[in-house]
């Protein structure tokens, strides 16, 4: 495989900036003309016995279900290794977490509440990528106006380091960061968490654009001063703003 428009730059530049927007990320490589399938493992050596097709992967039958993603080329995914190497062969813009291999997750179902009597559509007034909505299924008490703020504000007087050009450590990787041994941002998280519970635990890094463990010591991600590609970065998550619907 090599980079392509089906599921390289231009196509995903163009979904991040204007179709993703109040979509569900997982929908992403689905829109770009991947396949999300639910395969049915018949042995113990992976085998085969049949396929659920269509981008949301419905249910394909009984026995263990696995997920496979089928990229634009053909090329058949199994695991987050095979992704990880397959994003960075064709230096896919898409970011991993929009992937999603638990079997159990639906990607086109979305979560409606039984009852409605007083809703507000979206309390951060588009601030952020995706609505977050309020809902009263009580009475009609409407929600009073907040003063939403999608990044940090610090107040007068307050200094966050972050225009110190010496403050923030920044890594080399090229690798969209991928191994976190090599990562010097994913280390300072592994050594702050030693700083808190006496032993350094190499859980409290983001795994495939999600986060596994109590990272106690706060988690440090890639900034402006990294080599790594901010688009695709393993180790930046939260500073792509809110992404999933609470």
């Amino acid at each position: 495989c090599c980079p392509d428009p089906a599921g390289g730059l231009s196509s995903a530049v163009a979904f991040d900036d204007a179709a993703a927007r109040g979509r569900n990320p997982l929908e992403a490589p689905v829109a770009l003309g991947w396949w999300r399938l639910l395969v049915l493992a018949a042995d113990d050596d992976g085998g085969v016995a049949a396929r659920g097709g269509g981008g949301g992967g419905g249910p394909a039958g009984r026995g263990r279900e696995v997920v496979e993603y089928r990229a634009p080329c053909g090329r058949s995914l199994r695991s987050h290794a095979d992704l990880d190497a397959y994003l960075r062969e064709t230096c896919c813009r898409l970011h991993v977490s929009a992937f999603c291999f638990d079997a159990a997750v639906r990607i086109n179902n979305e979560f409606q509440p039984l009852k409605i009597i007083y809703q507000l559509k979206d309390i951060s007034y588009g601030k952020e990528p995706v609505p977050v909505s309020a809902v009263n299924s009580l009475d009609n008490t409407s929600l009073p106006y907040i003063e939403y703020a999608a990044e940090r504000v610090p107040t007068q007087g307050v200094n966050t380091n972050e225009s110190e050009p010496g403050f923030l450590v920044c890594c080399d990787c090229t690798d969209d960061c991928s191994d976190r041994r090599r990562c010097a941002c994913q280390q300072l998280t592994i050594r702050s968490s030693q700083a808190i519970t006496g032993k350094a635990d190499i859980r409290v890094t983001y795994r495939h654009g999600r986060h596994m463990a109590r990272a106690l010591g706060g988690i440090y991600e890639c900034n402006a001063k990294c080599r790594c590609r901010a688009a695709t970065c393993r180790n930046r998550v939260v500073q792509h703003g809110l992404r999933n619907r609470l």
